[in-house]
């Protein structure tokens, strides 16, 4: 794909990519939305090292524990979990 679709099509997987970087690392995205990410990456420095800053970090909180030995991930993935269920669903 050349020209301004090509430029058009970029923009919009730049917009939309940023928010589903997370997604991707966890497994949660469909195959073409992997495909959409893994594309975009390839021709977007930005986004590339979005990434894999986001990757890295969470590797890094995969090897971190707190005082009682638990992983720190699984601490932080509670704590979030437990302030959206008291939030409720008026919450975006």
């Amino acid at each position: 794909m050349k020209g301004p679709f090509r430029r058009l099509r970029f923009r919009l997987d730049h917009a939309w990519t940023p928010d589903h970087v997370s997604p991707y690392l966890d497994g949660d995205l469909s195959s073409a939305q992997r495909a959409r990410v893994e594309r975009h990456v390839e021709d977007c420095p930005e986004c590339r090292e979005l990434l894999r800053e986001l990757g890295a970090v969470v590797v890094a909180l995969g090897t971190l524990h707190d005082d009682t030995g638990a992983p720190v991930a699984q601490t932080i993935l509670s704590s979030v979990r437990r302030r959206i269920e008291e939030a409720g669903p008026d919450v975006p």
